[in-house]
């Protein structure tokens, strides 16, 4: 039997991709947790053979919670799952030590099939990813500017979508203020913006933030 932690701030989708899992048999779902911080403990306390992770949750992203695996329980195997598959950014997804990201609007037997192959050590990219990836890099094709970022960075880049709280990302982070600071500087510059404002419209285009209608502001 297959154990699993499954990671997911959205209670519906956990129970979604958990009866997908439980009812193709040979999987088990051992433990569920809301945010990255619990991830990382069901993972310690469970010991699964896979941990399938959000890339956008509270306290620690999927991308930060696969970096922390990777650096201290590198054997524990990780796939990403995301909502937004016009984000193409999968190496810095796979730069984590994470064998797998999977959209979650794929197909339940491409789930089971990209579970399968990551638990025998292969890489895995769901084919609504990898086709989005795909006509990104058609000559001429929108390019995401998040591609341009390394996986700190767009660890950092998440973290203040999410938490503008510079301190507060440095502590959760385990990083020093200055170090968070220097990120965010280079990042921005890479992306060509100047602003936090810059940067969630940018979020907003790409997917990683829901789209907000102006009109209503001050309403």
């Amino acid at each position: 039997m297959v154990r699993i932690v499954l990671a997911d701030d959205h209670v519906l989708v956990r129970t979604g991709i958990k009866a997908i899992l439980e009812q193709h048999g040979g999987f088990k779902v051992v433990a569920e947790a809301a945010d990255g911080l619990e991830a990382i403990a069901m993972v310690r306390k469970h010991r699964p053979d896979l941990l399938l992770l959000d890339l956008s949750m509270p306290k620690l992203s999927g991308l930060e919670v696969a970096r922390r695996l990777a650096e201290h329980m590198p054997e524990q195997k990780v796939a990403i799952l995301s909502a937004h598959t016009e984000q193409p950014f999968p190496k810095q997804i796979l730069a984590t030590g994470a064998l797998g990201y999977l959209g979650k609007g794929c197909e339940a037997d491409e789930l089971v099939r990209g579970v399968h192959a990551i638990l025998s050590g292969q890489r895995f990219i769901s084919s609504e990813i990898a086709q989005a990836v795909a006509v990104s890099l058609i000559p001429g094709g929108d390019k995401s500017p998040f591609d341009e970022l390394s996986p700190k960075e767009m660890e950092i880049a998440i973290a203040l979508l999410h938490e503008p709280d510079i301190k507060a990302i440095a502590e959760r982070m385990n990083m020093a203020y200055k170090t968070v600071s220097t990120h965010k500087g280079r990042l921005l510059r890479k992306m060509g913006l100047t602003s936090m404002v810059g940067l969630t419209k940018l979020a907003m285009k790409w997917g990683m933030l829901p789209v907000v209608d102006e009109s209503e502001d001050g309403a």
